[in-house]
């Protein structure tokens, strides 16, 4: 039985899933994607836009211990990557409601000129409280850089090849984000710590002027036309309440257990005033439905909950094993800055092997599931192996490992991004995608804080059982690089041994992470690529 055709479009139900099968059944020609020099200058542009996103996230990763020295600290050293990430993460969602309301373009091009001016920043810092200030401004620009590549993504590819040229990008990101480190440490030893920075202003220009000559999309987002309805829609109040109430958050953590006890009044009011401001946000989303930052409709979603779950386990549990490996290499391992470096590239072989393939084969397969779940049987083995990395370990166990940390992570990476793209309409897709980036985002920050203070308590405690003889103090002064040089040497083997034991017990947080992503995975829906939903 064949139906009748019905009158009138405007009797339909209006629904999420109605809007997607309409996006689905009236997709941009072919024809009317970018093709030739301009096909080749915004996959370059993609790829610049994901290269210094990963680059910025970890080439300070080697670097962090001579910082130490420089500015005669370790105890702001998990504050100079929670305070990116903490402004990438906090942000995503502004950017994600930004690109859906104004051109792309404009807005990509505003946020790579405020990131220019964030790295320059951090170049030329003179102190460390400098040096986290233009860390939060670039980890602000860096959401919006990260939102404007995946809508040029959603604007210059039908829906079928979407997940090909994100996996594209991943690979990208996640080469650049585990080869920075060996260029951060080839750069220190050579030049400068702040050199990691100068490096990255090239590619940002590079990106700028793509961008400006060759991206023109034909399709930008159907929204009101006046600027203040566009203003009203960006829900600044809610910003209001979220922004802060993450970074109470970050300082609870951050604090707590170190400056203060975990029972002190302080810590105890700061994580009040974070659930206090998160409920504010909350019931704002809530009451304004689609005119919030992160409309209910969307969010509730099932495939949102859960990929959220799994990018910000899967994300935090890399971030942490990636932040104090090279601190095991240099301060434990004796190496340079630039060897430690070199020692990580097994992490992105594998990582970058897997987030390629995974690409390619959702794109054939259609489903995203599978590998969400694989990363979830073979990630936590591989970080439980890494807790046993001591003082003497081989080199085999220290590749192989680490390979496998970076498979298992990646082969998965991409999925929770892919559903999103697959289940939204494109209209609302830039919210969605910033559900996913800022749980990649918040992760990192979240638990690396929570690490650095793991570390600092566990590395106070192996000192005072280990070498009581050594001041505690006076080696968080000095820094984690050249140990021998100012720990006698009687003392010294014991030192080494409270550092190595410090990192292997912070591990134990990634194990712990890497397990609670098959919640993640367990709960995605199994949607093809390939195919309309109504």
């Amino acid at each position: 039985m064949s139906a009748k055709p019905r009158p009138k479009v405007e009797e339909e139900v209006s629904s999420p899933q109605r809007d997607h099968q309409l996006d689905d059944e009236n997709l941009t020609p072919d024809e009317e994607y970018p093709h030739g020099k301009d096909f080749v200058a915004i996959v370059t542009a993609l790829l610049l836009a994901f290269i210094i996103i990963g680059l910025d996230y970890t080439v300070l990763a080697t670097a962090v211990p001579t910082m130490t020295k420089h500015f005669g600290t370790i105890e702001d050293i998990g504050w100079y990557t929670s305070v990116y990430r903490l402004a990438a993460s906090s942000f995503q969602f502004l950017f994600g409601r930004l690109y859906s309301l104004f051109p792309v373009k404009r807005i990509l091009l505003i946020t790579l000129v405020l990131f220019a001016g964030g790295v320059l920043a951090c170049a030329l810092a003179p102190t460390s409280p400098f040096f986290i200030m233009g860390r939060g401004v670039t980890g602000f620009a860096a959401a919006g850089v990260i939102a404007g590549a995946f809508s040029m993504i959603i604007r210059s590819f039908p829906l079928s090849k979407r997940s090909i040229y994100a996996g594209i990008g991943g690979a990208a990101e996640a080469t650049a984000c585990l080869t920075a480190p060996l260029l951060g440490g080839f750069l220190t030893d050579r030049l400068s710590w702040r050199w990691c920075f100068y490096v990255e202003l090239p590619l940002i220009g590079a990106a700028f002027i793509i961008v400006a000559f060759f991206f023109n999309p034909k399709k930008d987002p159907s929204s009101p036309s006046k600027f203040g309805e566009k203003l009203a829609q960006l829900d600044l109040l809610g910003m209001t309440f979220f922004v802060p109430s993450i970074t109470f958050l970050m300082l609870g953590l951050q604090w707590g257990g170190t400056k203060y006890g975990w029972q002190d009044w302080r810590i105890i009011a700061i994580f009040c005033v974070f659930a206090v401001l998160l409920l504010l946000f909350g019931w704002l989303q809530y009451r304004k439905q689609d005119r919030a930052t992160l409309p209910p409709r969307i969010v509730s979603q099932r495939n949102i909950i859960f990929g959220f779950i799994f990018s910000c386990c899967n994300n935090a549990a890399l971030s942490v094993i990636e932040y104090y490996m090279p601190i095991y290499f240099q301060a434990v391992r004796g190496l340079s800055a630039s060897m430690s470096g070199v020692m990580v590239l097994p992490v992105v072989a594998g990582l970058v092997l897997s987030v390629f393939s995974s690409g390619v084969l959702t794109s054939r397969l259609g489903f995203y599931t599978p590998f969400m779940l694989s990363t979830s049987v073979i990630t936590p083995p591989a970080v439980g192996l890494m807790t046993t990395l001591g003082v003497d370990a081989t080199l085999a166990s220290l590749i192989g490992y680490q390979a496998l940390l970076g498979f298992g992570v990646g082969i998965g990476f991409q999925g929770p991004q892919v559903a999103v793209q697959t289940i939204l309409p494109e209209k609302d897709a830039p919210v969605g995608i910033a559900v996913i980036q800022f749980a990649q985002g918040i992760g990192p920050a979240v638990f690396v804080a929570a690490a650095q203070t793991l570390f600092t308590q566990r590395l106070a405690h192996n000192i005072k059982h280990f070498v009581p003889e050594v001041d505690y103090t006076s080696l968080s002064r000095d820094g984690l690089v050249n140990l021998s040089s100012y720990v006698k040497a009687p003392y010294l083997a014991g030192a080494i041994r409270s550092v190595s034991t410090a990192v292997m017990q912070t591990f134990y947080l990634p194990v712990a992470l890497s397990c609670m992503t098959l919640v993640g995975a367990l709960g995605m829906e199994w949607r093809s690529v390939k195919k309309k939903h109504a």
